[in-house]
């Protein structure tokens, strides 16, 4: 149905502290259900968070679900976070604006220039930056030194 569906679709919204979050999609569709008018399937996605300081993280995934009320996404399929030296992939990543948090889930990788780590769940405060890494079933967290 091309009625609900939009090319090149960007929203934006500044938060509590006046960072600027803005997500871009290469194409959308608008959910038809009535009682998710808010909800848009997005597709090829780029989203970036801009502090007051000009520090930039930006988020790439092929797939993402846009709630254009509350700016909750759900991004999945080849997600990646790029954070100054830092990175992250995962399957999946909450990334809640609202309450700034972003929650990657599922076959996490972390890396940055001295180390990687593995994990299934990564959560990051957004606004004091701090990172959680847990595992699910009590599994060990792999860490390793790059040479």
């Amino acid at each position: 149905n091309i009625d609900n569906e939009i090319i090149n679709l960007t929203y934006e919204k500044f938060d509590i502290n006046g960072n600027k979050y803005v997500i871009h999609a290469k194409k959308g569709i608008f959910d038809s259900n009535t009682d998710r008018t808010n909800i848009i399937y997005m597709k090829e996605v780029e989203a970036s968070l801009t502090y007051l300081n000009n520090d930039k993280l930006t988020i790439y995934s092929k797939e993402a679900i846009f709630d254009k009320e509350s700016f909750k996404t759900t991004f999945s399929n080849n997600v990646k976070l790029i954070y100054q030296e830092q990175t992250l992939e995962s399957d999946y990543l909450d990334f809640l604006i609202d309450k700034n948090i972003a929650i990657f889930r599922d076959n996490v990788k972390y890396y940055n220039q001295d180390f990687e780590a593995f994990a299934d769940i990564v959560n990051i405060n957004l606004l004091t930056k701090e990172i959680d890494i847990k595992s699910k079933n009590q599994k060990k967290i792999k860490i390793r030194k790059k040479n």
